[in-house]
């Protein structure tokens, strides 16, 4: 049966004491005990909790965020959702060759990521990769990047600084 306001209100006063309890984090994504029980048999055996503990971390705690990614990916190393997360906030942190190497792990399982393709290429970028190395990371596929459509042939002049090319 569904649950409530009133319980899910509980339940999150239980998480804020109790962060590290999955199984209360599965029973808050899923929203039903008999979910949560079926979770935790399943495969991949804690990813869907864990990545929804991670985004619920993420605004406050980065770090904590990123070693929940990190145990995910003890659980499941093949959770394309914990690397897209980790990737992501390891940039967001600075972290430009973590997050690559993260990225690069998200590429082998999903080759065709727009997503994942633009990351790479910006952190490549922003660790002062060479232009080649920018270009062939975006591929000559049109990108989606923050709402825009760009396509590499705008990016690369963009990365080398020649801005009146852009």
């Amino acid at each position: 049966p569904a649950k409530g306001d009133a319980y899910l209100a509980k339940l999150d006063a239980h998480l804020t004491r109790y962060p590290d309890d999955d199984v209360a984090w599965i029973e808050r994504l899923d929203g039903t005990l008999a979910t949560a029980s079926r979770a935790l048999s399943a495969e991949p055996t804690l990813v869907p909790a864990l990545v929804s503990k991670a985004s619920a971390l993420e605004s406050t705690s980065r770090t904590e965020s990123i070693q929940v990614l990190t145990r995910c990916l003890e659980v499941q190393p093949h959770a394309v959702e914990c690397l897209r997360l980790r990737a992501n906030l390891r940039d967001w942190s600075g972290d430009c060759a973590a997050a690559e190497k993260d990225v690069r792990g998200w590429l082998e399982l999903q080759p065709e990521s727009s997503e994942a393709h633009v990351l790479l290429a910006g952190l490549l970028a922003a660790q002062r990769a060479p232009a080649a190395a920018v270009s062939e990371a975006l591929g000559d596929q049109p990108l989606g990047w923050s709402g825009y459509a760009v396509t590499s042939p705008v990016l690369i002049p963009m990365f080398e600084g020649d801005f009146r090319e852009v």
